[in-house]
């Protein structure tokens, strides 16, 4: 038969407030993780977006008449279908991280937010570090 779940004025108990603490060190790991992801996204977007640009207008003055020309824009072309590819798998990733991040969050409020503790034993935790 499970634990009865601790009802939400319950002082959390040392070991509790252990996992509590490092629940939300590894939120916050994740989530300053996350916003350099997205940032790194948003600076890849626009690089593709430049480069998409650059090879609309290339294309408008490539000589398809020669056959090194047209070898050069295509292997740029390739290098940004490249990027692309790259840039989809960070987002990917990224929107994965989020979920976890949000599932973390979750299983926080559920067991540790807005629950009283020992501002002794906090200090402990924090001595120990």
């Amino acid at each position: 038969k499970p634990a009865p779940a601790p009802k939400k004025d319950a002082i959390l108990t040392p070991e509790q407030l252990r996992d509590c603490v490092a629940q939300e060190q590894r939120k916050t790991k994740a989530t300053d993780a996350a916003l350099k992801a997205k940032a790194e996204i948003a600076a890849d977007k626009a690089e593709i977006d430049r480069s998409g640009t650059a090879l609309a207008q290339e294309s408008g003055t490539l000589d398809r008449t020669s056959e090194d020309a047209v070898d050069a824009f295509n292997a740029k072309v390739d290098e940004r279908n490249k990027r692309i590819e790259a840039y989809e798998a960070k987002v990917a990733a990224y929107n994965k991280d989020t979920e976890a991040i949000q599932t973390m969050d979750e299983a926080y409020n559920k067991s540790c937010a807005n629950r009283r503790y020992d501002d002794r034993d906090l200090a402990d935790i924090q001595r120990k570090k």
